[in-house]
Parts: structure tokens; sequence; C-alpha cells
């Protein structure tokens, strides 16, 4: 059971941070989560808890106009929600290889926040740059 809810958690992460993205974006955004995760990213490592730190993921932030639709997206964007979790099923099982190289952050492609300035960029996917360092 626990594995299912961190598929769900994760799925509703992607949905948060990347719903309008291409499904190869979603896809990015997973890989990101998981791999924060295998590395026991800032000390958290599952998914839920990556998502959840301080931060991390805006949509978790408080002030969101999102946070609230994440407690029921099914009523949002139902069609979103169903490849959201498709690309979370897949990126979790890894049956899709990682297109971010190993990224662990990721910024939309019109900004640059300060935190990259000491990373390395690898690749723009949908509308997101992904990092890694």
């Amino acid at each position: 059971m626990q594995e299912i809810g961190q598929i769900l958690a994760l799925a509703i992460g992607i949905w948060g941070e990347a719903r309008g993205e291409p499904f190869e974006g979603k896809v990015a955004v997973a890989w990101v989560v998981k791999n924060r995760a295998e590395s026991n990213w800032r000390g958290q490592s599952t998914y839920s808890r990556v998502l959840i730190d301080p931060k991390q993921f805006s949509c978790f932030n408080d002030g969101n106009p999102n946070l609230v639709k994440m407690t029921m997206p099914w009523l949002w964007e139902p069609d979103a929600l169903m490849e959201c979790f498709k690309a979370a099923m897949a990126v979790h099982y890894g049956m899709i290889p990682d297109p971010t190289d190993g990224s662990n952050h990721y910024a939309r492609y019109d900004c640059r926040p300060s935190w990259c300035e000491d990373m390395q960029f690898v690749a723009t996917i949908g509308d997101h740059n992904f990092y890694k360092g």
C-alpha cells in the first residue's frame, strides 16, 4: 500500500508542476523527484517527502493557487491527471529512461534562479530547464 501512496503523491506532484507540459515534460519532472528521493536529497527519501520539502516545488508552497486544486485534481483536469499517473508509473517502475540525465532541479526556461548558478545545465524539456549539482 505504501508504494501506491508514493506513486499517487508523484502523480499529484507532476500534475501540480507540469500538467500543461507534453508527456516528456511530465516524465522529466517525475525523474527529478525520483532522483532526489533515490539520493536522499536533504534527508528526504520518498516522493511525498521530497515534494513537500519546504520551498522545493512551487505547487506545494503556501499561497500557490494550485495547492487547493491538488486536493482533488480529478475535478479540475482529469485528462491531465491520467497522463500524470502514466508518467508517474512509468518513471517509478523504470519503464522510461531519465531524459534529464540525473537532474535534481528544474526551473521554467524563461527564468534563471540564483540557485542554478553553481549547477550544470542538462537540457530544456518542454517549458523547463533541468540542472544537476
